[in-house]
């Protein structure tokens, strides 16, 4: 569901209403990971309340399983450079999902450290832009060149909003919620509904990872695992950033969910686009057929953070 935008997000300072003209239904393109585009509101709001539909958007990640890390499969995708890459591109969206690549992937990103890509995608947030990323995608936070956020020295550890090591060593399980924050209890509650056999405030996805071992003050970590099987010492596996970094809450327009996880396994199956010769266990168990599963845990928590994405900065 597409509609027209009216001109790039204010700056966060600025107070003003942005007007759409009526959307037009079209045929979203086909090729995951996704992108929401605004869908327009019958009357003004000002930019930072204005709902977002999810829209699928063609990105070069051909590992097209959400949060999951499975080998590439051959198919045609517009390169991620151009979203991520370009400004203009990536402010007509309200809302970016950038999924797990299985590593840092400098290529896909123009480079590490420094590259131009980071300092778009910071841009993004800082203006308003609202971003859920997952594992790997620690690295537009971890190489930001805003020094509130990202590390000011190559192949630093510290960085402006706490210690990301990055290489996603294996986390230990389950992932505990803070249910002294509100949105984190009201996640815990609605799990505990969906899933009334699970452990209250817990939730188990099927891999874990420690990218980040400690944050700072201001970003609000929503969930924790012990940072190894071997260590009872936790770390933040759900966190959230407002931006811009350090600037009064009435101005924080932006904002970053992390989730340091996977929600489905290792494997080659639930691929869009895979095929009896690529799936193990074959065609049955290519998306959609892999739909007939039941819902897990760590799949209702992700889609929890699409709403939570889209909600008002308190």
């Amino acid at each position: 569901w597409h509609g027209p935008r009216g001109g790039l997000r204010p700056k966060p300072a600025e107070k003003r209403s942005v007007k759409h003209s009526a959307a037009s239904v079209v045929k979203p393109p086909a090729e995951p990971p996704w992108i929401a585009r605004r869908v327009p509101s019958a009357s003004p709001r000002p930019a930072r309340y204005c709902t977002a539909g999810i829209t699928p958007m063609p990105m070069d990640l051909t590992a097209m399983q959400i949060g999951s890390n499975i080998p590439p499969i051959a198919l045609p995708a517009t390169p991620a450079m151009d979203v991520w890459g370009d400004a203009k591109m990536l402010q007509t969206y309200d809302m970016a999902l950038f999924s797990c690549e299985c590593s840092e992937q400098s290529g896909t990103k123009g480079g590490g450290f420094g590259a131009p890509a980071y300092g778009v995608v910071t841009d993004y947030l800082n203006s308003g832009g609202r971003l859920l990323t997952t594992d790997f995608q620690y690295v537009w936070y971890k190489f930001s060149p805003d020094p509130m956020i990202g590390e000011t020295v190559s192949g630093s550890s510290t960085t402006g909003i706490g210690v990301i090591p990055g290489a996603a060593p294996i986390a230990g399980s389950p992932i505990t919620l803070d249910t002294t924050l509100t949105p984190a209890k009201a996640l815990a509650d609605w799990l505990k509904v969906v899933f009334p056999s699970g452990t209250y405030a817990q939730v188990t996805p099927d891999v874990t990872f420690a990218n980040i071992t400690s944050l700072d003050s201001e970003p609000v970590t929503w969930g924790s695992s012990p940072n190894s099987s071997a260590t009872s010492v936790t770390g933040p596996r759900i966190f959230s950033l407002n931006t811009p970094v350090g600037v009064a809450s009435p101005k924080q327009c932006g904002q970053g969910i992390h989730i340091d996880a996977h929600v489905e396994s290792y494997g080659t199956t639930d691929v869009v686009g895979c095929t009896a010769a690529s799936a193990e266990g074959g065609s049955s168990l290519c998306y959609p057929s892999t739909c007939t599963t039941p819902l897990t845990e760590g799949e209702a928590m992700f889609a929890f953070y699409f709403f939570q994405l889209s909600a008002c900065i308190p």
